[in-house]
């Protein structure tokens, strides 16, 4: 094993275990994006702390909503974040309930043999 590759291999296992001590502490945020009120876009794993979470999904955003991160609240109680991904699957079942419902029809006539 070489320095390098014994260098690479210990700086991805600090990452890991950065990562790791993230998530133990909560440190795991997401955000929804809606547009006309209905749901445009949403991700979630950004981790770390907020200040650099907030960046990286700033990142993320289109470019005319990179300054909504200034906006965001920490949600820091758990039936809080529980109700809130409650909510997002909520809206998601809907929309696509709605789509459903204004998707053209198709009949599809199977081989009969």
């Amino acid at each position: 094993m070489t320095g390098a590759i014994r260098k690479k291999a210990e700086d991805l296992m600090r990452s890991e275990v950065a990562a790791y001590d993230s998530y133990l502490r909560g440190e795991c945020y997401g955000f929804e994006l809606y547009k006309n009120g209905e749901l445009s876009d949403s991700c979630w794993g950004f981790m770390g702390d907020l200040d650099d979470a907030c960046k990286d999904m700033a990142a993320y955003l289109p470019e005319g909503c990179k300054d909504m991160v200034t906006h965001l609240e920490e949600q820091s109680h758990p039936a809080t974040i529980i109700k809130t991904l409650l909510k997002h699957a909520k809206i998601q079942v809907d929309q696509a309930a709605k789509a459903f419902e204004h998707a053209p029809r198709q009949q599809v006539i199977g081989d009969a043999r």
